[in-house]
């Protein structure tokens, strides 16, 4: 990714299985031990609705703090966004997608889209032993949905073959030569109330 926020929104995306419309409505408001999501911005225009028009908390794995931590400002407002564009608006998907992700992964050689890293997300929770409510509630499905698509990662967790998710992602950075250890005071600092606006 070419800028530090792009790579951590890839983060969000991959370990926290945000839909990107989610992450790009994302506030730092929204950021303390957990993600909160109950805002969307897809085509241009910011919803106060999720896709289901529910409010769901998210987990933040060490990881994924570790990289919020890494772009937190030291002075925000709540309503800051976590992804702004260079004009300090949400980021317009089809934009970021055609002159951010796109090069990116052709130059990584690898053929994906933004939603396949949920998928990825959730493919990970459910290896991790998850329970399907569980997984439903992180990905802010319902947990029918949840065992109609993904039923048969749930007979391949059964057989043991995974690899817990935060090992899973240390393990690859640490192949990748990204950082990898847990600093806890990030862990803290994704706690911290959000100063007032201004």
């Amino acid at each position: 990714m070419p800028t530090p926020r792009d790579a951590v929104l890839v983060s969000v995306l991959a370990h926290a299985g945000l839909r990107p419309e989610e992450a790009f409505a994302l506030r730092w408001g929204d950021v303390g031990r957990t993600l909160t999501i109950w805002r969307v911005f897809p085509a241009g225009e910011l919803r106060g609705r999720t896709k289901t028009g529910r409010v769901r908390s998210v987990e933040i794995v060490g990881p994924l703090a570790e990289d919020l931590g890494s772009i937190r400002p030291r002075v925000r407002a709540a309503e800051d966004l976590v992804f702004p564009s260079p004009r300090g608006r949400p980021i317009d998907f089809h934009n970021w997608r055609y002159r951010i992700w796109k090069p990116a992964t052709q130059d990584a050689g690898v053929a994906a889209t933004p939603y396949d890293l949920r998928h990825a997300c959730i493919s990970r929770l459910v290896h991790d032993g998850r329970s399907v409510v569980y997984v439903a509630a992180m990905a802010g499905n319902s947990p029918r949905m949840v065992l109609e698509r993904y039923s048969h990662l749930f007979a391949e967790a059964e057989l043991g073959t995974g690899k817990p998710m935060v090992d899973a992602i240390r393990a690859a950075r640490a192949g990748s030569g990204l950082r990898s250890d847990c600093d806890v005071r990030v862990l803290r600092a994704s706690a911290e109330p959000v100063g007032p606006a201004s």
